[in-house]
C-alpha cells in the first residue's frame, strides 16, 4: 500500500469500522499488518493494534506527518495539551504547570478520547441503522444531508454529541438542528422523520484549530492522492453512506439539498475544490456536488437581509463560525 492508501485507509477504520472491538478484527489486523510497523510480530494484541493505529491517524490529522510512529508527535502532544490546560483552567482559576502531570493526563486523555469515539460510533450507527429502516418501510426518499466537521471535543462527564441523547445536548452545533427541523421530538427523529442524512466528516472527537483547519486546506502535507484532506474526507463519507442506502434500495430526492456545518476554513477547501470544473466524483452524485455549489450571495443577501450570509447557498455557519439555524433553513429550502 502506498502512503496515501494507508492514510485512506485508516481513515476509513476510524469513520466506519467498530473500532471498540475487544478481539482480534480480522479488518484491523490486517490494517496493522499493511502498515508494517513490526514485521517481524506473528501475534497481534488488538490493544496494540489500536494504539498504533491511534496515533497514527492524530499525527497525521495535527501535522500532516504520516509514518512508523507509536507515539505522538510533538505537534500532536502540544495539541493535546493544550486541550488539558483548558480543561484544568474551568472557572478562571489558573494552575501552575508543576502541578499537571501532562504525559500522565495526555496518556489518560487518549483512553478518554478512544471510549467517547466509542459511544459517538454507535450513536450514530444507531441513527442510521433506524434511517434505513424508516425509509424502506414508508417508501420515502433522502431529502437532506447535513454535514459537520467532528463530534465536539468531550469534557468528562459529558460528551455533547447531538445524537446522544442523555445529558441532553447544549450549544449551537445541537440548536441549529432541533430548530430548523420540525418533525420529530428528539434530533434523532427529526433527522429520520425528515429523510435527513447526517454525517461528520471526521468521527473524531479531537481537539481542533483554527491553524490545523487552515492547513488542511492549504498545506501539501495534507493532500492525499492530490486532493486536501477536507475534500478527501468529503468525497470518502459521501459515497461510503450513499453507497449503503443504494444497497437497501433507498433512493435519493432528485431535488436533494446539502448543507453544510463546518467550520468556514474546512469548508473552503471543499468548495475551492468543487467550484473548479474539472473537479471529478463518483458517477451518479454529480446532482448533490451540483446542489453543494451552488452560489449567488446577492440572492441569499436579498432572501435574508438580517444575517451576515456565508458564499454559499450550502452553508450554514454563520459570522461568528456557529451553525445557525436560520441558514440551515435557507440551506434546505432554496
Amino acid at each position: 500500500m502506498t502512503k496515501d492508501e494507508q492514510i485512506i485507509e485508516t481513515l476509513k477504520l476510524i469513520n466506519f469500522t467498530n473500532f471498540s472491538l475487544e478481539e482480534n478484527h480480522p479488518v484491523i489486523c490486517k490494517h496493522y499488518q499493511n502498515l508494517n510497523w513490526d514485521a517481524t510480530k506473528t501475534i497481534y494484541d488488538i490493544a496494540d493494534i489500536k494504539l498504533h493505529i491511534w496515533c497514527a491517524i492524530l499525527n497525521y490529522l495535527y501535522s500532516g506527518i504520516w509514518g512508523e510512529y507509536t507515539a505522538l508527535t510533538n505537534l500532536s502532544r502540544k495539541a493535546f495539551g493544550m486541550a488539558i490546560l483548558k480543561e484544568k483552567m474551568k472557572n478562571k482559576r489558573l494552575i501552575a504547570l508543576t502541578e499537571i502531570n501532562l504525559e500522565k493526563e495526555r496518556k489518560d486523555l487518549i483512553n478518554f478520547l478512544s471510549s467517547t469515539w466509542n459511544q459517538v460510533f454507535k450513536a450514530h450507527e444507531t441513527y442510521f441503522n433506524i434511517l434505513l429502516r424508516f425509509t424502506r418501510r414508508y417508501k420515502t426518499e433522502i431529502k437532506n444531508i447535513i454535514i459537520y466537521e467532528a463530534p465536539p471535543f468531550p469534557k468528562k462527564g459529558n460528551i455533547n454529541y447531538i445524537l446522544i441523547e442523555e445529558p441532553k445536548p447544549k450549544g449551537p452545533y445541537f440548536t441549529s438542528i432541533y430548530n430548523a427541523l420540525k418533525k420529530g421530538d428528539s434530533i434523532q427523529n427529526k433527522l429520520i422523520s425528515n429523510n435527513v442524512l447526517f454525517f461528520d466528516l471526521l468521527m473524531l472527537p479531537i481537539p481542533l484549530s483554527s491553524a490545523i483547519r487552515r492547513d488542511w486546506s492549504t498545506i501539501n502535507k495534507f493532500k492525499i492522492n492530490g486532493k486536501q484532506l477536507p475534500v478527501v474526507l468529503f468525497e470518502m463519507n459521501l459515497v461510503h453512506f450513499l453507497n449503503k442506502l443504494n444497497e437497501e434500495g433507498v433512493n435519493l430526492s432528485p431535488n436533494i439539498k446539502i448543507a453544510i456545518g463546518t467550520p468556514h476554513l474546512t469548508a473552503l477547501g471543499i468548495y475551492n475544490h468543487f467550484c473548479k470544473k474539472s473537479y471529478k466524483i463518483e458517477v451518479g452524485y454529480q446532482n448533490i456536488i451540483t446542489s453543494l455549489i451552488e452560489c449567488n450571495t446577492k440572492e441569499n443577501k436579498k432572501y435574508l437581509k438580517n444575517y451576515v450570509v456565508p458564499l454559499f447557498k450550502s452553508s450554514f455557519v454563520n459570522a461568528s463560525n456557529n451553525p445557525d439555524q436560520n441558514l440551515l433553513k435557507h440551506a434546505l429550502t432554496r
